[in-house]
């Protein structure tokens, strides 16, 4: 039975994928005497059961994030952080200077035209972005990614998800 519960998790209820943080507990298990005792049994009532559960509930998709950090020239930040928190979704994490690369002076001396800004950005958002960093900046901007955590997706763009016949 924990197996048979255990695969309907893992084919999920939403486009087919596993269903994170749930936890089933069985409580009590009757058969009765004119019946199978057939492991079977047990298998098929526990499958039905989770689909059961699956129709009773509200699940959601979630979306992988990514900590972004942008080392870009300071002329472009105000563009860039609009363009971050505004229609990509995201959230600025911060703001460092930038130390000089190539200072004959010193290796702690700050490069007054540059800044690096770190984010959290949807991993969907980044598709493409290397292409827009570089026409903005003028090739002056680069950027790296790492996977950071999943979110909840908002329910419009879960319900355009579930609407898109691609995906299903």
């Amino acid at each position: 039975m924990r197996e048979a519960i255990h695969d309907q998790l893992l084919c999920g209820s939403l486009l087919g994928y596993p269903m994170v943080n749930t936890r089933v507990r069985v409580l009590d298990g009757r058969h009765s005497n004119l019946r199978s005792k057939s492991p079977l049994i047990f298998q098929q009532g526990a499958v039905s059961i989770v689909r059961e559960l699956f129709a009773g509930s509200s699940p959601c998709l979630l979306e992988p994030f990514t900590t972004v950090e942008l080392n870009v020239p300071e002329r472009i930040m105000g563009d860039l952080m609009s363009d971050i928190t505004g229609k990509r979704g995201g959230r600025v994490l911060g703001i460092r200077n930038v130390k000089a690369r190539f200072s004959a002076d010193s290796a702690d001396e700050i490069d007054d035209q540059r800044k690096s800004i770190f984010a959290l950005m949807p991993l969907s958002e980044m598709v493409g972005y290397n292409t827009y960093l570089r026409s903005i900046s003028k090739g002056e901007a680069a950027f790296t990614m790492t996977f950071s955590h999943y979110e909840k997706i908002s329910g419009m763009k879960q319900a355009e998800i579930l609407e898109n016949p691609f995906y299903s």
